[in-house]
């Protein structure tokens, strides 16, 4: 469909462009002249299919990035549940890597209020892996902004976790990595549960020992290491600036995943064992979800260098 209208101010965010150009998030209330009473217009813009799916070389393909990033920065709690509504697109492939990347970031600047609405999402067996992932990530995000509800949001992620039988082993092992990043030492137990029940992926965070030593509750190993987990981290500073940077664009964002360990993971699973992890991701050599494939291997043709991504493909 056709693109809707838009008035000013708001029509100026489908000239603002390509966002991966941008250093940093414009102030875009105050660059803009956006408020408050420009929310439903910005609701509209971001869920407008005529603008999500313009041409990946038009200014106004980037419109709803710019959108839900405003709405995030004037703190729009009335426009928390038309976020969610927008959530399923992430587990579509060929779509969703921008949503699953900033929707964590744009409700953790909405606050506290998408508390509720996100646990909601998240319990809800019937949207997909990615789209609840990105709910987990949001809550984490909220709960690390905001001290004060650190306690509900660990008991929300820990109430999740005790699932793990009805759950995807991923969601799991996401899960308990927003739990490790909350530092949630009172989750030790369900966390313990689910890996004795072996419903966890352990190349997310490793297993249940290298879990306990990032909450501080082991010094170190008592059993090896098992093969073909991300118990060794991947040091990003140690990697070429180009290639930390295409692990956050679109073909490998769901893998990524926001999280090291999930890297770490692809690059030991090489198609080259003599290589050290930072060669085979400089260099492309690790295995996606099967999802992935088709979008990665032509982000890799067309971006040799991993200097650019792509929106709209």
């Amino acid at each position: 469909p056709p693109p809707q209208q838009y008035d000013p101010p708001v029509a100026q965010l489908l000239t603002v462009g390509d966002a991966r150009q941008l250093r940093e998030w414009p102030d875009y209330p105050a660059q803009y002249g956006l408020t408050l009473a420009h929310v439903p217009d910005l609701i509209r813009m971001m869920q407008d299919e005529g603008l999500n799916w313009a041409d990946s070389d038009s200014l106004e393909v980037w419109a709803p990035v710019h959108a839900w990033r405003a709405l995030g920065q004037l703190r729009a709690e009335t426009a928390i549940d038309a976020i969610l509504d927008t959530f399923d697109i992430i587990d579509d492939a060929d779509a969703g890597d921008w949503q699953h990347s900033e929707y964590p970031t744009v409700l953790a600047m909405i606050g506290p209020a998408a508390v509720p609405a996100l646990q909601t999402y998240l319990a809800d067996f019937r949207h997909g892996t990615w789209p609840r992932v990105t709910a987990a990530k949001a809550l984490e995000k909220i709960g690390r902004q905001y001290p004060e509800t650190r306690e509900e949001i660990v008991a929300i992620l820990a109430k999740q976790l005790a699932e793990y039988n009805r759950q995807d082993p991923t969601i799991n092992a996401l899960l308990i990595s927003s739990l490790v990043n909350l530092k949630a030492v009172e989750a030790r137990n369900v966390m313990a549960a689910a890996f004795k029940a072996n419903r966890v992926d352990l190349n997310v965070q490793g297993d249940w020992e290298e879990v306990q030593i990032q909450l501080g509750l082991l010094k170190k190993r008592i059993t090896p290491r098992p093969e073909n987990t991300a118990g060794r981290r991947l040091n990003l500073s140690r990697l070429p600036k180009r290639c930390v940077k295409a692990t956050f664009l679109p073909g490998c964002g769901k893998m990524w995943a926001g999280m090291i360990p999930v890297l770490a993971a692809a690059a030991r699973n090489t198609r080259n064992a003599t290589a050290s992890p930072a060669q085979n991701v400089c260099n492309h050599n690790f295995t996606l979800p099967k999802k992935l494939t088709a979008k990665a291997r032509r982000f890799t043709r067309e971006n040799p260098d991993g200097s650019s991504g792509f929106r709209g493909v």
